[in-house]
């Protein structure tokens, strides 16, 4: 079974400092910690302002659940509330590669 990759890109609602973001996703990191087949999380910001939160999961079953998961868990809170849904782009991609450096 293969490793599957959530990617996830979006801008900020205006007026949404990186800091008060930031401060936001301390609660998505507990949750995402929680989720079965959670493996790792990366939260990264191009130069243009734009957001990527890419998530590493054990499997694509458990990619799928945990995205319908966490709306019906975060839905309403500061997080959600920063991001413009506008801008949401999101793809779940089969890991066929995985390098790391040990």
């Amino acid at each position: 079974m293969h490793k599957n990759m959530e990617i996830v890109r979006f801008n900020l609602v205006s007026e949404t400092s990186t800091e008060e973001f930031l401060r936001a996703n301390e609660e998505v990191e507990r949750w995402v910690r929680r989720q079965a087949g959670f493996s790792s999380r990366h939260l990264c910001l191009d130069a243009a302002g734009r957001w990527t939160d890419i998530v590493l999961w054990n499997s694509e079953q458990c990619a799928k659940q945990a995205a319908d998961q966490f709306i019906k868990d975060l839905n309403g809170t500061a997080f959600m509330r920063m991001i413009d849904f506008s801008t949401v782009e999101m793809t779940h991609q089969t890991v066929l590669v995985h390098c790391l450096n040990t």
